[in-house]
């Protein structure tokens, strides 16, 4: 006996139902995965520490120091870097935050182009080391970060005109 073309009652209840199971696993589903998400993002992301803004560093022998109104690097300056770079090479992990200080004797604005310069000098010989971009960030204090005493003496100014070196994860 041949089958009808026409489609029998129970037939078309059948088809209903099991697409109305589909439509209901499927939102199951959906709010299951956005409760999840939900869950997730309530939860405070552990390891993050706040970056290093620059201001509390003090000069030593991991800072890189300038001439007075000069952005060249010396023969000691360059063997710091190098130092950083190795650093940077073995803890691919590590970040850098370089920070620019400079002393106070110019305007505000001949300051904070001084202390570009000298971020830009610094960040080329990293770059030519392939360190990535991506793990350096740089601070421009200019003058800001000096004490409110002002240097009398050329050693003092020159411990103010440097960059220093700030690394974290």
């Amino acid at each position: 006996m041949p089958k009808s073309p026409w489609l029998t009652f129970d037939q078309l209840v059948w088809r209903r139902w099991r697409r109305t199971l589909v439509r209901i696993s499927f939102a199951a589903l959906a709010a299951s995965a956005l409760s999840s998400a939900v869950a997730t993002e309530s939860v405070p992301p552990r390891g993050i520490e706040r970056l290093p803004d620059g201001r509390d560093t003090q000069p030593g022998e991991d800072s890189v120091y300038f001439a007075a109104a000069s952005a060249t690097l010396d023969d000691e300056a360059h063997r710091v870097i190098r130092r950083h770079i190795a650093k940077l090479e073995a803890s691919p992990h590590l970040c850098l935050t370089i920070v620019a200080h400079t002393d106070e004797l110019g305007s505000t604005g001949l300051e904070i182009a001084r202390g570009q310069d000298r971020l830009n000098v610094v960040l080329r010989v990293l770059e030519d080391a392939r360190i990535a971009a991506r793990r350096i960030r740089s601070i421009n204090l200019g003058s800001d970060s000096s004490p409110a005493n002002d240097c009398s003496d050329d050693a003092c100014r020159r411990s103010r005109r440097r960059i220093d070196f700030l690394f974290h994860r």
